[in-house]
């Protein structure tokens, strides 16, 4: 036997696991880590269905050619405000009522087709000086009061 100490093959303390592996996850931070993970991934998902959905109304667009009254049919006004849409043709109007100077045509917000130009006129609406948009077609010769609307 040597006099000489033996050295000692035991971790430092406090070491309760390997020094070579990572520290042992608690619950906690794995459901922590669960719900980021769930929640950015919800938030994701719901950003793509939300483009994607976008896209498919872009594409179809389902206002693109909506018209002021069905086809084979014309708009009247009445003198008090307010209208209709008669077959074309009809000659047995209401009351008082007349075809309105357009025809026709599609709705203002939908004036981008060919051969129809947007118009506008200067209205009063519950006292307050407002501007009245709507489409004719191209070379239609306007009534009083109506312009060209110049591009924005």
């Amino acid at each position: 036997m040597t006099d000489e100490p033996r050295p000692l093959d035991v971790p430092a303390y406090p070491a309760l696991h390997r020094t070579d592996e990572p520290p042992p996850r608690s619950r906690r931070s794995r459901i922590v880590r669960a719900t980021v993970v769930g929640v950015v991934g919800s938030a994701v998902g719901l950003a793509a269905l939300v483009g994607l959905g976008l896209g498919a109304l872009r594409a179809v667009d389902p206002m693109g050619d909506e018209w002021v009254c069905s086809e084979g049919e014309a708009p009247i006004e009445y003198p008090r405000g307010g209208g209709e849409c008669l077959p074309e043709g009809t000659t047995d109007l209401p009351d008082g009522a007349r075809w309105e100077p357009f025809g026709n045509r599609p709705m203002p917000y939908n004036c981008d087709k060919d051969g129809w130009v947007p118009v506008e006129r200067d209205v009063v609406v519950r006292g307050e000086p407002d501007v009245e948009e709507d489409c004719v077609r191209a070379g239609t010769d306007l009534p009083d009061g109506w312009r060209v609307r110049e591009a924005d």
